[in-house]
């Protein structure tokens, strides 16, 4: 992940750079700190949240759904009987 540091974008690679820029008044320290602070909504929750830059999860088109699109077009359609299997290890 990144951090929000003086409005520019910093790569969270180390400890340092955490508790440099929330160690003093939240005493966050380190990774497992920030995400502690966050799972628990401590009282330093506001101050983690403000610090991480925002991310956005794209979704990306993977065989399954492909194979889920051409379902829908006809190809293959309802009641899969013994073939149920080979799909799910084939989802998985």
């Amino acid at each position: 992940g990144h951090g929000i540091i003086d409005g520019q974008r910093i790569p969270l690679s180390d400890n340092t750079i955490i508790e440099k820029a929330l160690g003093g008044d939240s005493g966050i320290i380190c990774v497992e700190d920030l995400v502690h602070e966050l799972y628990s909504a401590g009282n330093g929750f506001s101050a983690a949240s403000n610090f991480l830059w925002p991310f956005r999860l794209t979704a990306a088109k993977t065989a399954f759904e492909s194979q889920k699109l051409n379902d829908k077009e006809g190809k293959i359609y309802g009641d899969r009987g013994e073939e149920i299997d080979s799909l799910i290890k084939f989802m998985l």
